[in-house]
């Protein structure tokens, strides 16, 4: 991961160190966090139960009452927003690797790539550490 440190980038850095600064230790940690980790705070447990529309909402939410306040107020919404937006990628990447692999006992199948074997590509990732027949 690279540093937010890129000549020209200074201010959009600004907003993202801000928003992690409201998950990490401001509202959302007091609101949301439990002594979790933000990976696993009720957001991601909701969004078990019904799908990442629910973090796509709440963002939605936000910015859209942000509309009505005053600015201080309006960017601390928006922050929240940027926060949940986060915690959707978060949601989305977990999605991702649990239905691209597959875990057996002793191996790991890539479907993607096994897809992609039996739909004419060449490549399969199958690897097996242990593997015994009994």
């Amino acid at each position: 991961m690279s540093e937010m440190n890129v000549a020209g980038y200074e201010k959009l850095a600004d907003v993202l160190q801000r928003a992690y600064d409201q998950a990490s230790a401001g509202k959302g940690k007091e609101r949301h966090a439990g002594d979790l980790p933000f990976h696993e705070q009720p957001m991601q447990q909701i969004g078990d139960l019904v799908g990442e529309g629910f973090m796509l909402g709440q963002a939605i939410k936000k910015l859209q009452e942000s509309q009505r306040l005053p600015a201080g107020r309006a960017i601390a919404e928006r922050l929240g927003a940027i926060n949940y937006i986060a915690g959707s990628i978060i949601f989305l990447e977990k999605l991702a690797k649990q239905t691209t692999s597959v875990e057996i006992p002793g191996m790991q199948l890539d479907i993607d790539a096994f897809l992609k074997d039996h739909t004419g590509g060449t490549a399969v990732n199958l690897t097996a550490e242990s593997v015994s027949h009994e």
